[in-house]
């Protein structure tokens, strides 16, 4: 986009995104399944992992649940939940 770019227009791009974004995130949530045919098969998963002084605390593979679906849902309505999790935030036009 650019500052050319007309609002009806702008919408649509941002649309798009979002869509392709959460259908991602479906995915890598098992929400959707995975993409087959007869032979082949592909999973995209996504696997969180806290770290502390290089050691490994947990990790939670998001493919068993809908955490990452919902929290877009959540984030597009400024929806952090109640814990700080910086103590600033950043605000881009």
């Amino acid at each position: 986009m650019t500052i050319e770019t007309d609002n009806s227009t702008k919408e649509k791009i941002i649309k798009g995104i979002d869509d392709a974004v959460y259908g991602l995130m479906m995915m890598m949530d098992g929400v959707t399944g995975s993409l087959r045919n007869k032979e082949y098969a592909v999973t995209i998963e996504s696997i969180i992992t806290l770290v502390r002084n290089r050691e490994t605390i947990q990790e939670i593979n998001t493919f068993h649940g809908d955490g990452m679906c919902m929290g877009l849902h959540m984030w597009k309505d400024d929806d952090f939940g109640e814990e700080d999790i910086c103590p600033f935030r950043i605000f881009i036009d």
